[in-house]
């Protein structure tokens, strides 16, 4: 018999082809981007910026993009 006040924790299932990703970057990355979105700036050795990847889209694929956290919102 289960007590009445416990109630069962409904699972979460994330799905990360549906989600945008964000990480947080410092300093230029091999694998890009080499530019921010907004300034056009190319990302400096020690610049702080954020890497935003796309879910997967099936007609154009995903994509990568660069943003300056100094950059305005």
């Amino acid at each position: 018999m289960r007590h009445p006040s416990v109630r069962r924790k409904r699972s979460i299932i994330l799905r990360p082809h549906q989600y945008s990703t964000i990480e947080y970057m410092s300093g230029p990355s091999r694998r890009g981007p080499k530019r921010c979105l907004r300034c056009h700036k190319v990302i400096k050795k020690g610049e702080p910026w954020r890497r935003v990847t796309s879910p997967a889209d099936p007609k154009y694929g995903s994509y990568i993009v660069g943003i300056h956290t100094k950059c305005p919102h």
